[in-house]
């Protein structure tokens, strides 16, 4: 068991609402981390924003919606560092958020702006 994480990318007319949407994948690229602490919590953090939601129960398997702007806070956050700093209390003492990591975080923002320009709308979803 652990963290998986996913970002897919639906036609509009597919999104239903910020934590719904007819899961039919539009390009066969889906987004993929593993156990990856940052980006759980930054989500977590919107899903609760978004939703009011305490729970972090509820949030496990939800499909949230990310929006041009929420996408665009989170590659701020990634090339601040503060996406670290907000998890610091969950992650490891030696953690290292370099390289390729963050690497990968900033090519996932790229590519989810791109797909919204294409008309699509992104959902993350994690499952643990």
């Amino acid at each position: 068991m652990g963290l998986d994480q996913y970002a897919y990318f639906v036609a509009r007319e597919k999104a239903i609402d910020d934590t719904n949407s007819k899961r039919v994948i539009y390009r066969s690229e889906d987004y993929t981390w593993r156990k990856s602490i940052p980006i759980s919590r930054w989500m977590f953090r919107l899903f609760k924003k978004k939703t009011g939601e305490e729970d972090r129960r509820r949030f496990n398997c939800c499909p949230l919606r990310l929006e041009k702007d929420d996408i665009l806070s989170l590659k701020k956050d990634i090339e601040t560092g503060k996406i670290v700093k907000d998890a610091k209390f969950y992650l490891p003492e030696n953690y290292n958020y370099t390289g390729y990591d963050k690497e990968q975080d900033i090519r996932f923002c790229e590519y989810a702006l791109a797909a919204i320009e294409d008309n699509l709308v992104v959902y993350y979803e994690e499952w643990w």
